[in-house]
C-alpha cells in the first residue's frame, strides 16, 4: 500500500509543478543526491511509519457480493469476512532544489498549493474497497526533534520543508485467511466456514493442543 501512496503523491507533484523538466524524487534529500541539480528537484522522502492506533479495530468486515434470485430486497448478500484493516501514518518530508533560490521557492509554494486541495487519496486493493486515505500538509511532525536528528545526517544545506502526512489503511490479512460466508436460502441465518487454508491451520493448532494434553 505505501507504494500506492508513493505513485499518487508523485502524481500530484508532478500535476504540482506543470513541467517535465522539474524531477520529482523520494531519494533521501542528502548532500550527493541534491547538491547542483541538472534539472529542479521536488524531493518527498518518506522519513517516518506508524501505526495510529487510535484506529484499531475488533471483530469482522463483511464482503457482500451479488445475491442469488429470489434473496429479501435490500438485505445485504455476505460472502466473506475478513479482519479489519489497520492504519499507517505516513510522514513525508517535501523539499524542492533548484540553481537558484526564487525557483526552489516556486516549487515550494506550488506544491503547497496542490497539497492543499488533496483531503483524500483513494484507494482500492484485490477488488475490495478501502477508505480513503487523508493527506495533511503544513502541519508540525509528530516529533519535531526527529526531524532535527535527521536532517544532520544528510549533509546537504538546510533547506524549508513541508511535512504531509498521510494516514492510510493498511490490509492486516492474507487473501487465504478471508473467511467465506454459507448463507441459507431464506436469507435469515448465516454461518462462517474457513477456507481452506485458514481450516488447514485450525487443524494443525488442534492437533498440537490434542499432543500436549497428552503428554
Amino acid at each position: 500500500m505505501i507504494d500506492t501512496i508513493d505513485a499518487q503523491l508523485r502524481e500530484i507533484l508532478n500535476d504540482a509543478t506543470g513541467s517535465r523538466t522539474v524531477q520529482v524524487t523520494f531519494d533521501p534529500p542528502t548532500n550527493a543526491n541534491v547538491s547542483d541539480p541538472v534539472m529542479p528537484i521536488v524531493n518527498a522522502y518518506l522519513y517516518d511509519v506508524r501505526e495510529d492506533s487510535s484506529r484499531r479495530a475488533a471483530g469482522r468486515i463483511p464482503v457482500n457480493g451479488t445475491p442469488p434470485e429470489k434473496w429479501p430486497t435490500g438485505k445485504p448478500y455476505t460472502t466473506a469476512t475478513h479482519a479489519p484493516s489497520r492504519y499507517l501514518r505516513l510522514s513525508y518530508m517535501i523539499t524542492t532544489w533548484a540553481r537558484d533560490i526564487p525557483t526552489a521557492h516556486r516549487l515550494l509554494s506550488a506544491a503547497y498549493c496542490r497539497l492543499a486541495l488533496t483531503r483524500t487519496l483513494p484507494l482500492t486493493t484485490a477488488g475490495l474497497p478501502y477508505p480513503n486515505a487523508e493527506l495533511e500538509v503544513g502541519r508540525p511532525p509528530i516529533e519535531d526533534g526527529l526531524l532535527s536528528e535527521l536532517w544532520s545526517t544528510f549533509g546537504s544545506p538546510l533547506s524549508p520543508l513541508l511535512n504531509v502526512t498521510i494516514t492510510t489503511p493498511m490490509s492486516t490479512f492474507e487473501h487465504d485467511q478471508i473467511t467465506a460466508a454459507r448463507v441459507t436460502p431464506d436469507g435469515v441465518n448465516t454461518s462462517t466456514t474457513p477456507t481452506a487454508n485458514a481450516q488447514a491451520t485450525a487443524n494443525t493448532k488442534r492437533r498440537s493442543d490434542n499432543s500436549q494434553v497428552s503428554s
